[in-house]
């Protein structure tokens, strides 16, 4: 169990799962973590709305342990898959390279959840982020 929530108050949505800045200290192993802030929509559309995140993960074999997420849009759902990840001892190269679902109106090629993912393994995203479709 990863102890996974949600809380809606005032205009954001906060979401949690697994480990926080609280429990990590009590993680038997080398914890490490990385707070990102995303766009959730491409630029064309230009339609306000970012996701700020923050995820922790084992230092030595970058096992996912726990994260928060934040937003005035709803990005809830998005918690129920880093909870089924930390379950399935996904790796940040694991949820780097998932395949979720993309259409230019809805969202941007790259899913913020496999931006975080990079962001803390240092990747560097290339132009397909940018790319019209």
């Amino acid at each position: 169990m990863t102890g996974t929530s949600a809380l809606s108050l005032f205009d954001y949505t906060f979401v949690n799962t697994g480990l926080n800045a609280t429990s990590a200290a009590s993680y038997d192993g080398n914890v490490a973590s990385k707070y990102v802030e995303e766009p959730l929509y491409p630029e064309f559309m230009r339609k306000p709305g970012k996701v700020m995140m923050k995820i922790y993960y084992d230092e030595d074999d970058h096992r996912i342990l726990g994260a928060q997420l934040m937003s005035k849009e709803d990005i809830s759902t998005a918690i129920d898959t880093l909870s089924v990840a930390i379950a399935a001892k996904w790796t940040l190269e694991d949820l780097a390279l998932a395949d979720f679902f993309f259409q230019p109106r809805f969202d941007r090629p790259w899913h913020y959840l496999n931006v975080l993912a990079m962001a803390a393994l240092d990747y560097k995203l290339g132009g397909a982020d940018k790319l019209l479709f």
